[in-house]
């Protein structure tokens, strides 16, 4: 047997071998493939040896000074730039690789080709001894990336997107152009309200006092409800940390002039109990105006980096009404019928253990049960005025490890749905079948077999 194996693995670690051989044996086929997995080289020096960065392109030249106090823009108050912004510059130039590179001849017709004989910017590196020049060309019909060359070096470098823009900014797209505080870690722990208004309404999520990771941020309106953490950080905390306007606009401008007198969309962040508002209105179809609504600094953003203000507050629910880490779990109890069926829950990790009268459940059979139950998704906003059964179909106890307790009612309403009352409170319902399918995990839990 053990022979066996052995003839398997060295089949196929020599079919591996070969193709391998292979791949490397094809050639380049040219600029819109690339020839290799390693990027190619184009400056690699240390950030702190750039004494200065001159940039030129057609919005005028910038001037940077690499000063031990941080980055300056030459002839200009620092105060009202990103050093973040300045850094990066800084830092990509010194350490910049190309997407691919290749042999061009050098004469006249090829700098006209890629646009060397009328570059679109030009960037110079002034180190204590020496000087990087860098001359960008203009944006290739092929793959969408801009030809580079380096002063003395004769290859051709196709650059990314994203460089050739930061090669083409403006002085005034460093400036800050921030609508609220970065939001690092320790400023998260004290944004405590976040609220998004858009033509579909207003949702507001509020910061809840919990140690569980699962219930940090709360629904308040439209509707109360409990969100997972996950859905949250998806949907909402990372677009924020990400919407950071590209750019300047205007600062002496009134708001009306760009539509953020009366923005289609809103966000107000709560942060160390100040409130940051921001409004958002439409440029085009792939940009976005967008300002601190208490000043005049008006910038553009990506349509892509606001799309997340466009949601519906169904869409933060996710995929469940109510949602708890196993982790987070000591005890569930189930109450239906005559029945009432108990799940006790141990351990960490895969050490996971859960007990259910006499028997005991490893980590992937709790897993497997509370595959079966964590999922009530919402059927429809509950409405008060439609019957209700006098009595549960189902009542679920949650008791967490750190000694509270959700209690999930579900009734039977019309249209073979159930309204689920979580701690005395409804706001949505949820499907029949999703009750009864709960209440057969839950038998399985004490038979051992589904039905």
């Amino acid at each position: 047997m053990k022979e066996s194996r052995k003839i398997i693995i060295l089949a196929v670690l020599l079919t591996l071998t070969v193709a391998c051989c292979v791949l490397l044996s094809f050639p380049g086929r040219g600029e819109s493939e690339e020839t290799s997995e390693v990027r190619p080289v184009v400056t690699a020096v240390s950030a702190g040896d750039v004494r200065a960065v001159a940039l030129i392109n057609e919005t005028g030249s910038i001037g940077l000074l690499n000063l031990p106090e941080g980055i300056a823009v030459d002839g200009a108050d620092a105060a009202g730039y990103s050093q973040s912004k300045l850094i990066t510059i800084v830092y990509t130039l010194s350490h910049l690789k190309a997407q691919r590179a290749f042999d061009a001849p050098a004469d006249q017709a090829a700098e006209d080709v890629y646009g060397f004989s009328d570059p679109s910017a030009q960037v110079s590196l002034l180190l204590e001894d020496t000087t990087i020049r860098l001359i960008l060309g203009r944006r290739s019909p092929v793959g969408g990336e801009h030809y580079l060359k380096k002063e003395g070096d004769p290859a051709v470098y196709m650059i990314d997107e994203e460089t050739a823009e930061m090669m083409l900014q403006s002085v005034l797209d460093l400036r800050d152009l921030s609508m609220y505080p970065a939001l690092t870690q320790e400023a998260l722990k004290e944004l405590t309200q976040i609220e998004i208004t858009n033509p579909k309404g207003a949702i507001v999520l509020q910061q809840i006092a919990s140690d569980t990771v699962s219930s940090f941020y709360g629904m308040t309106s439209p509707v109360m409800a409990v969100l997972d953490w996950k859905n949250v950080d998806n949907a909402v905390l990372n677009p924020l940390r990400e919407l950071l306007p590209k750019h300047f606009v205007s600062d002496d401008k009134p708001l009306s002039d760009y539509g953020l007198d009366e923005p289609e969309y809103t966000l107000k962040l709560t942060i160390s109990g100040k409130t940051y508002t921001c409004g958002f209105a439409q440029k085009n179809p792939d940009t976005w105006y967008c300002a601190n609504l208490a000043g005049t600094l008006v910038s553009e953003t990506d349509a892509s980096t606001a799309e997340f203000l466009q949601a519906d507050f169904m869409d933060l629910i996710g995929g469940s009404i109510y949602t708890a880490a196993a982790a987070d779990v000591s005890r569930l109890s189930a109450k239906y019928g005559e029945k009432v069926v108990e799940l006790e829950l141990a351990g960490e990790s895969a050490a996971l253990t859960g007990y259910a009268g006499d028997r005991q459940m490893d980590y992937l059979e709790v897993l497997d049960f509370y595959d079966r139950i964590d999922s009530i998704p919402a059927a429809a906003v509950y409405d008060e005025t439609e019957p209700l059964a006098s009595a549960p179909v189902l009542t679920l106890t949650v008791s967490r490890r750190n000694g509270s307790e959700d209690i999930l009612e579900f009734y039977s309403v019309p249209r073979r749905q159930c309204a689920v009352y979580v701690n005395g409170a409804c706001e949505f319902t949820t499907y029949a079948a999703v009750v009864s399918d709960i209440m057969e995990a839950f038998d399985w839990l004490e038979t051992g077999r589904m039905d």
